[in-house]
């Protein structure tokens, strides 16, 4: 009888252990949440999505009397939404290719909850990066993107990052990200 109930206790303990082990989530799985996600943070934040990227002033749409964001969803699958386009007009304000770009950003998640993950201020330890249009192998492929966007000097926008356009540390799980950015650079 000891000899059964040792036997029962080993093959539950092994069995739970072999449980807990196993994970039956797969990475097109977390792509699907993925994507389930941003679709229901656009949802909630009533954000018009559109496919050609806008002209100067149309970062916003009116609908039935309210004001919606517009965000540019790229064919890489970032979003994109300027909210100040910066120090337009002179050339030498606008990004060019080996520019130092230095870049100011609020990182959150998409969760209803969302939670800033990390508030990063260039005072305090700045991120630099020169800045190459042909690079998409430079650090985070969203902001490189985004910046392509941004163009001038102090200018702002947010931008939904896809796990596969982030950093590369939170590819699994597949987790998006949201960002408030403002860009200086220095020629």
């Amino acid at each position: 009888m000891k000899i059964f109930l040792k036997l029962f206790a080993v093959i539950i303990f092994i069995s739970t252990i072999l449980s807990s082990c196993t994970d039956s989530t797969t990475y097109a799985d977390e792509l699907n949440d993925e994507k389930l996600l941003i679709a229901d943070y656009i949802k909630r934040h009533k954000l018009q999505v559109v496919t050609t990227f806008p002209k100067d002033n149309e970062w916003t749409k009116e609908v039935n009397n309210e004001v919606l964001d517009v965000y540019y969803l790229s064919k890489t699958g970032l979003y994109f939404h300027l909210t100040n386009k910066g120090d337009f007009g002179a050339k030498k304000d606008s990004v060019e290719t080996n520019d130092l770009v230095i870049p100011r950003y609020i990182k959150y998640t998409l969760d209803q909850n969302a939670d800033t993950t990390y508030n990063w201020t260039t005072l305090d330890e700045p991120f630099t990066s020169n800045f190459n249009f042909n690079d998409l192998t430079q650090a985070c492929q969203g902001w490189h993107e985004a910046v392509s966007y941004m163009k001038w000097n102090n200018s702002e926008a947010k931008i939904i990052v896809k796990s596969k356009l982030d950093f590369g540390v939170d590819v699994r799980p597949a987790t998006p990200y949201c960002y408030d950015m403002k860009i200086k650079f220095q020629k």
